[in-house]
């Protein structure tokens, strides 16, 4: 944030640098945790897939 001071007033200026440093880590983030529910997603339905294959040789 950037102050300007004039006569009795104050003019603020966000600077953008920071939310930029911010913005591209947040999407870092969130690509890599798009990635883990996938793998998550894909774990779960492996194993759902198994407790179906499960009941079908039981019969």
């Amino acid at each position: 944030m950037e102050v300007k001071p004039q006569a009795n007033r104050r003019y603020y200026k966000l600077r953008l640098e920071p939310f930029q440093a911010l913005e591209k880590w947040v999407t870092s983030f969130q690509k890599e945790m798009e990635k883990r529910f996938d793998n998550l997603d894909h774990y779960v339905q492996e194993l759902q897939n198994k407790k179906i294959g499960r009941k079908n040789s039981d019969k």
